[in-house]
């Protein structure tokens, strides 16, 4: 998932779900953890103003808040992922999620963000890495590094791909529905 928070293409925010056999998704999301009334702004993040912590949740709590209550732009990819990789992923994000209770970090606009954290998953758990510059500059780009390197499921061209990406209607129509994962997904049929 990626989304866009300002209206801008540069930056965005990024997060990855998982799915279950069962039908049920996780959503996982690394955030500034600010204190009442905070909100972010870049040159704050690069001075240790904010903690970062993990976000693990139903996609209806942490995708829909994006679409239907904070009007962002949202696109939500599926990945080229094995089950295998995705359960190793997801376990690393679980123990992150962890390590922080104990050993807590800052966040960092530029070092240690919802971006680079998730390639440093990435890159500690499945056999091909995320090249440097592609982590760490214009994040909101992150969608179309992904389709270069062959990792989007689909085969169409990328700017076709991001259009059907955007979930923001379907997210809007499935708002209190239960099915609310499958209802965002159609466009993957």
């Amino acid at each position: 998932m990626i989304n866009y928070w300002d209206g801008k293409r540069d930056t965005a925010h990024t997060a990855l779900s998982f799915g279950f056999d069962d039908g049920q998704y996780v959503a996982v999301s690394v955030e500034i953890r600010g204190q009442k009334g905070d909100t972010y702004e870049f040159l704050r993040g690069l001075f240790k103003q904010f903690e970062l912590f993990y976000v693990i949740g139903d996609e209806r709590d942490v995708i829909r808040v994006r679409t239907n209550y904070q009007n962002e732009e949202v696109h939500l990819y599926r990945t080229n992922c094995t089950p295998e990789n995705a359960r190793k992923l997801l376990v690393d994000f679980l123990k992150g999620a962890d390590t922080l209770r104990m050993h807590p970090r800052f966040y960092n606009t530029l070092f240690c963000n919802c971006t680079t954290m998730l390639v440093e998953h990435i890159n500690r758990v499945l056999p091909t890495k995320v090249p440097f510059w592609q982590r760490r500059m214009m994040n909101g780009y992150t969608d179309h590094a992904a389709y270069e390197n062959g990792w989007l499921a689909g085969h169409e061209s990328f700017a076709e791909l991001r259009a059907k990406s955007n979930i923001n209607a379907r997210a809007l129509k499935a708002d209190q529905d239960p099915d609310f994962s499958e209802k965002i997904r159609t466009h993957f049929d």
